[in-house]
């Protein structure tokens, strides 16, 4: 089974790639993860899903800092029309801002939401916000309430604790594919680094960061970690839980530690230390009871 959002990454993907063929994007320009999500309406983990298949395919090339830039144009001959926007994608781009609502505390854990004031409030039809709380009831964000709506997520404890465990054991299995991929010589070392790069700049940045920029970047980074170990089981079993676990954060903030946990993750895998990547994702993932939120804002 596809994962829904691969739809609306093709679209943006034929998108950008027109606008190459076109000429429009300089060559050496920077194509920014946030301005492409920002214009479709999609989330940076979508844009930058678009991009790394660009990258793959030659278009463009990580420059400083791992920043994908425009190196050379396809030609004019080769052209792929960029497909039209779906009822699929506009689904999507629904789904993704009522995801946004939620990151921004604007429903609680257990609200009851009502489709039509909130198709309404975005502008689109009932239909489509219908669709779109369906999508993030598979993601586990919602639940559908018969003839009442749909109804955020509550957060139990227990469930919670459930949750970092299965993690913890699946994100292990992730990693083993990842060393494997070193081992077979088809790891991405380019998608690599630039994912290493943007989470040192998360532990820069950290105190300049909205708490959502934050959850956000927490979510990519596992998400790529997913991409990049090339396992379909995986991924579609991991990617409704981290976004269920988004919910987790909404409730009890982000840990400062955790960018530097993803920083050593990273490393390790680059120096072959297993053992290392291991203990740096178990830390990462600690049981919430343990950790004590701390650290926790």
């Amino acid at each position: 089974m596809k994962l829904p959002a691969r739809q609306l990454t093709e679209h943006v993907y034929h998108q950008i790639l027109a606008r190459l063929v076109q000429r429009r994007l300089g060559i050496g320009e920077h194509v920014k993860s946030q301005d492409v999500a920002s214009e479709f309406g999609i989330s940076q983990a979508t844009a930058r899903t678009a991009i790394a298949k660009l990258v793959h395919e030659g278009w463009l090339e990580s420059g400083e800092n791992g920043r994908p830039v425009v190196v050379k144009y396809p030609s004019r001959r080769k052209r792929r029309e960029p497909i039209d926007e779906t009822f699929q994608s506009l689904t999507e781009a629904t789904a993704e801002r009522i995801l946004g609502m939620a990151l921004n505390r604007r429903f609680s854990p257990g609200e009851v939401i009502k489709a039509r004031p909130l198709a309404e409030e975005l502008g689109v039809s009932l239909a489509t916000t219908r669709a779109a709380l369906d999508s993030l009831c598979r993601d586990g964000v919602f639940n559908r309430l018969y003839r009442r709506g749909w109804q955020m997520s509550p957060l139990e404890l227990e469930e919670v604790r459930t949750m970092f465990s299965i993690r913890r054991m699946l994100e292990a299995i992730v990693l083993e594919r990842l060393f494997q991929r070193i081992d077979d010589l088809t790891l991405d070392n380019a998608a690599l680094d630039g994912l290493l790069a943007e989470t040192q700049e998360m532990i820069v940045r950290f105190d300049e960061t909205s708490r959502v920029e934050r959850m956000r970047a927490e979510h990519r980074f596992h998400q790529q970690l997913i991409a990049l170990a090339g396992d379909q089981v995986l991924a579609e079993v991991l990617h409704p839980l981290l976004s269920k676990m988004l919910l987790v954060n909404v409730a009890h903030g982000l840990s400062r530690s955790s960018f530097p946990e993803h920083q050593r993750i990273l490393e390790a895998i680059k120096q072959r230390n297993k053992a290392e990547a291991m203990a740096a994702l178990e830390r990462d993932l600690a049981d919430p009871l343990e950790a004590a939120f701390y650290d926790w804002d």
